[in-house]
């Protein structure tokens, strides 16, 4: 009964920190309850033995965590170590290139192309380079989905008595070419508006445009140019499907018209318009 008494007061005054022996022995000097020791070599065998029995749970989670700690430290290290011999290496590695290893990604690939231009338009008058690429074949299109494009649009208004649009005509292949050309001549001569190309100023004056079309008429075909079928179109085509029949034509014609050469950089700065466009 006595020991288990001298055992309780022992664990209430000992505090949950390890202490060596002459503390112990201190602390249990000063209290008011007297230990049956008769030794201090036999308190300080049974204090630590008593303390390892009775380790408190947060002691041995401390433990624990300083085990996984000293670990962890030891994994970061050997990570560092590694990390900095690779980076060596890779400094002092010597490259040596070669045209077959720039060229390896195509090697497999038969270049049986002729570059150039096809066919040789360096003798072509300004006209005959101007039909080159505006056929018979697309001018025809383009009349015929301009008509149509007129007709859907003029069905649907309620024109004035003496509206315009009422002397419209069914637009022809040369007027296309017409409206097409003084596009490309807008380019070259540029003037503010449209109008000014057919004034009889002096000032503004340009004889050549008003002997080809007239004012009324260019801007009847400007107003129904168009490239594609609204009736067939839905919600779901790209922003781009009422020009794709053209942009299709031309990119068909410009691959016959010219092959590069098997090697080629393309440098994308050349293109200096900076606008927003969501298909561009």
């Amino acid at each position: 009964m006595a020991q288990r008494k001298q055992h309780d007061a022992f664990n209430f005054i000992l505090p949950k920190t390890k202490f060596n022996a002459e503390e112990a022995l201190r602390i249990l000097l000063e209290s008011d309850n007297k230990g049956s020791f008769e030794s201090e070599e036999e308190f300080s065998s049974s204090s630590e033995s008593n303390y390892t029995e009775s380790d408190s749970d947060s002691d041995i989670e401390a433990h624990e965590q300083q085990a996984h700690l000293n670990v962890d430290c030891n994994e970061m290290s050997s990570a560092g170590v590694a990390q900095t011999n690779k980076r060596k290496k890779v400094e002092n590695m010597q490259y040596s290139w070669s045209n077959d290893e720039i060229l390896g990604c195509c090697a497999n690939y038969e270049f049986t192309g002729t570059p150039g231009v096809h066919p040789d338009i360096t003798t072509f008058e300004p006209h005959q380079l101007f039909e080159f690429f505006v056929t018979d074949e697309i001018c025809d299109y383009i009349v015929e989905q301009t008509n149509l494009y007129a007709l859907q649009s003029l069905k649907e208004k309620q024109l004035k008595p003496k509206s315009k649009f009422k002397m419209r005509t069914p637009v022809t292949r040369d007027e296309i070419r017409i409206y097409i050309g003084l596009i490309l001549y807008r380019g070259i001569n540029w003037k503010p508006t449209y109008e000014l190309y057919h004034k009889t100023n002096v000032i503004y004056a340009t004889p050549v445009v008003r002997k080809v079309i007239k004012y009324d008429r260019f801007r009847l075909i400007d107003t129904f140019f168009y490239f594609v079928d609204n009736s067939n179109l839905e919600e779901s085509d790209l922003k781009c499907a009422k020009i794709k029949p053209i942009h299709d034509y031309l990119f068909t014609l410009f691959r016959k018209v010219y092959v590069p050469q098997r090697n080629i950089a393309i440098d994308e700065s050349l293109l200096l318009w900076k606008g927003r466009l969501s298909w561009k």
